[in-house]
């Protein structure tokens, strides 16, 4: 299973990147907990 360079070239040309996986997602559970930190500091 190869790279296609052309389409890499192309991403690149039209887009400035190209993405051959998505970004990991933040765990929710961590994303729940840092928004209450955040919370409890303006109550």
């Amino acid at each position: 299973m190869g790279v296609d360079i052309e389409k890499v070239k192309a991403a690149l040309r039209d887009e400035g990147f190209y993405l051959q996986m998505p970004l990991p997602v933040k765990s929710l559970l961590k994303i729940h907990l840092e928004n209450g930190k955040m919370i409890k500091k303006f109550n």
